[in-house]
Formats: C-alpha cells, sequence, structure tokens
C-alpha cells in the first residue's frame, strides 16, 4: 500500500492551452523533478485524427507526441493516454456531418446504441495505440453522460434492465475496456456514473482488470468512503484531485481559486491510493478556456511528492501572470462598479427623469477610459502567451475583455 501511496500522475489536458516544443518538454522535466511517476495526455482535438475527419483544430503533431513519448522514456515518466468513449465529446459532435451519433441529439455525448459508434472508439483507440507503442495503461474516460439513454433506442433497452440507465453505459464501457484489455492495454476509467445514478454495486460489473478513477474535485471532498465502495467489487481504485477545473465565474478571471484547489489537493494527499492530479484546459470544447500552467505553480508544488521551485523562466512567468491576474481583477471591479451606477441611473429616471448629462458626464468618461486599459491588457496578454510560447493568447485575452465590458 505505500508503493500505491506514492504513485502520483499529472494529467495534461491538451484541448486548453498547449505549449509549444521544445517548451512542453522543459515542462515535463520539471514535472519529473517534482517527483511525478508519469502524465496522462489527454490529446481530444489537438490531433489530426483519421477517424474524425474535419473535427479536429490541431496544435499536436504525431511527430511531436514521439518527441514527447521519447523525452519521457529516457526521464523516466510513464504516458497513460486518455481518450474519451461516451460524453465529452463536443469537438466531435458539433459538427452536423456527426450529428447522427449524438445522443437525443445532444452534441457533448454519444448514442451507446448507434451501430457505428463502437466501431467509430475501436477505430480511434487504435490511432492512440499507435502513438503510444510502448504504453501499458489507456484512460477511456466515460465520465459526465448527463444524457444517458435519453434517446429511444436506449431507453427500449434500459426500461427493464435492473441496472437502469447504466445498462447501456455498462455494455458500451465493458466493450471498450475488453477490446483495451484485447490489445494489451489495461484500462481505467473515471467511475463518477456510479455514484451519480448512487449504484456503486454495479462496478463490480466491470471487467475486473479495469481500474476505477475515483475523483473528487471540492475543496472539502471526502473520497475515503466511496474508494471502499467502488473496492468492494474486487476493481482497483485511484483517486484524482484537480489542480484547475471548474468554478462558477472562471470565464471572466485570469486568476486561480488557489484556496480551494489547494484544500483539495490537501485532501487527496491523505488517501492511500494513486492519484491523477487533473489541469483541465476548459470544462469542455462548449466553454473558454481555463487559465494556462503558469498560473499554478502553486498547484504542481502542493501537489508534488517533491514539492521543488520551479526553474527560473517558469518562476518568471508565474510572477508575470499574477500581475496581468491583479490587473484584470481590478478591471472587472470597474466594470461591475459602471454596470452597476448605469443601472443606478436608468431606475432613478423613472422619479427623477432622463438625465442624459449625467450620463455623458459620470459614465461615458470612465467607460472609454476602462475600455482603452483593457485594450491594453488584452494586448500584454496576448504578449505573455506569445513569450511565454503558449497557444490561446488571443483566445483567452479576448474572452476576458469581453467579461469586463459586456453590457456596458
Amino acid at each position: 500500500m505505500a508503493e500505491a501511496v506514492k504513485k502520483n500522475y499529472l494529467h495534461l489536458d491538451f484541448k486548453g492551452v498547449v505549449p509549444e516544443m521544445p517548451r512542453l518538454l522543459e515542462y515535463l522535466d520539471w514535472f519529473r523533478e517534482l517527483g511525478f511517476d508519469g502524465i496522462v495526455p489527454e490529446y481530444d482535438l489537438r490531433v489530426d485524427w483519421r477517424t474524425w475527419p474535419g473535427a479536429a483544430e490541431p496544435l499536436l503533431a504525431r511527430k511531436d507526441i514521439a518527441r514527447v513519448n521519447a523525452h519521457c522514456k529516457e526521464i523516466g515518466l510513464d504516458v497513460i493516454p486518455l481518450m474519451q468513449t461516451l460524453g465529452h465529446f463536443e469537438w466531435v459532435l458539433r459538427h452536423e456531418k456527426y450529428a447522427a451519433l449524438r445522443e437525443n441529439g445532444f452534441r457533448n455525448e454519444f448514442c451507446p446504441s448507434h451501430p457505428e459508434t463502437l466501431p467509430l472508439l475501436r477505430a480511434f483507440m487504435d490511432e492512440i495505440l499507435e502513438l503510444h507503442p510502448e504504453s501499458r495503461m489507456i484512460h477511456l474516460g466515460a465520465d459526465e453522460t448527463w444524457h444517458l439513454a435519453s434517446c429511444p433506442r436506449c431507453a427500449e433497452r434500459v426500461k427493464d434492465a435492473p441496472e437502469g440507465k447504466l445498462a447501456v453505459y455498462l455494455r458500451h464501457v465493458s466493450e471498450l475496456c475488453r477490446s483495451a484489455l484485447a490489445a494489451g492495454m489495461r484500462p481505467l476509467i473515471w467511475a463518477d456514473m456510479f455514484w451519480r445514478e448512487s449504484r456503486l454495486d454495479l462496478a463490480a460489473k466491470m471487467p475486473s482488470e479495469t481500474i476505477l478513477v475515483n475523483w473528487a474535485y471540492r475543496a472539502d471532498a471526502a473520497p475515503a468512503e466511496r474508494d471502499a465502495a467502488l473496492a468492494a467489487g474486487g476493481n482497483e481504485v485511484w483517486g484524482a484531485a484537480a489542480l484547475q477545473c471548474f468554478r462558477e465565474d472562471f470565464w471572466a478571471r485570469a486568476d486561480v481559486d488557489h484556496p480551494g484547489r489547494l484544500a483539495n489537493i490537501a485532501v487527496w494527499k491523505k488517501e492511500p491510493v494513486p492519484v491523477i492530479w487533473t489541469t483541465w484546459g476548459r470544462p469542455s470544447n462548449l466553454w473558454p478556456l481555463y487559465t494556462p500552467w503558469p498560473s499554478l505553480l502553486r498547484e504542481f508544488q502542493a501537489a508534488a511528492p517533491r514539492p521543488l521551485p520551479p526553474p527560473d523562466w517558469l518562476a518568471e512567468e508565474g510572477k508575470k501572470w499574477d500581475i496581468l491576474a491583479e490587473e484584470e481583477a481590478a478591471l472587472l471591479a470597474r466594470g461591475d462598479a459602471l454596470r452597476h451606477l448605469r443601472g443606478v441611473l436608468r431606475a432613478s429616471a423613472k422619479f427623477t427623469g432622463e438625465a442624459p448629462e449625467l450620463v455623458k458626464s459620470h459614465f461615458e468618461p470612465p467607460l472609454a477610459a476602462l475600455t482603452a486599459d483593457c485594450r491594453a491588457w488584452e494586448k500584454k496578454t496576448e504578449a505573455f502567451f506569445e513569450d511565454a510560447r503558449l497557444s490561446g493568447g488571443e483566445e483567452f485575452a479576448r474572452e476576458r475583455r469581453a467579461a469586463i465590458l459586456t453590457d456596458l
């Protein structure tokens, strides 16, 4: 058990911000110095997949992934690729050419009963395995299937099933786990669908070699009881924390919920199971970007077995990001104050009459100043991304500027 506690894997979500080569390799060097045992790369739409023509927005070439694999082998990092197999497939299903595969028309989820779904996912798995000939484990996702069994075809299959809607889930995900096992790969899946449906007992119906990953991202997470219930069926259980994940106002902010993330990390540091430390790049491909890795230096160090300081280049980037985040927070506050002022002026007009001179003198000048300052912040932020050799600078800066100025 002591050996298992020391296994720490860092999930790298490339549907968000992606470092350029060789900057990505420099990050991997630091991750290894921190004591992480391996990485769990989630490529999503960042590779031009043969299985999904026309769906990708590629930033990683196959030769880049081969280079990452070789570097990880050289420095002693295992690589466990992660692919989605049911939910979180917005990047494919948002395209009309794949609309027939949607579960009940929803763009984020495959229909597990559609006859083309399993063959396509097996072909996708084959592509992933081609890129990782030395890996011996693969993560098959399978989390957050919000619309499971909602289409007529799936509903017919589960109407008399004792497992309820999880009947189609078990069939679909078990088939893919068996495909992975046949290819010599041990499968992992996220375990949330079992606790979401209050059917932790059904986890035992998965192939016995399947590793169940019990993620819990809240600051007040208490995963031990759920870990035990999942393990009762005989499957190995891992945990997962979030160095970055959803927050109610993330689309408006360039800072990180450090207290919440550090509290979640502290919970999982105490748990006697291997842990995947997730670094989500965005909640899904229908949502804006999260902040890039230089914003997460505290979280990387807190999660690490050996909390060493970052290299000088990354420490400097972390400081620059903190300054940008503080500046953006001040801009947000100014935008909120102007929205409040506009609301007050509109409300008071009912009682005092229209007063355009007040709008002109008290609203328009600070709005003009705020707009100019936002543009300046946007340019600095884009320059930061470029200097740090990170993708997504224009997208990130545009989204945050919109959050400040919308409805003004």
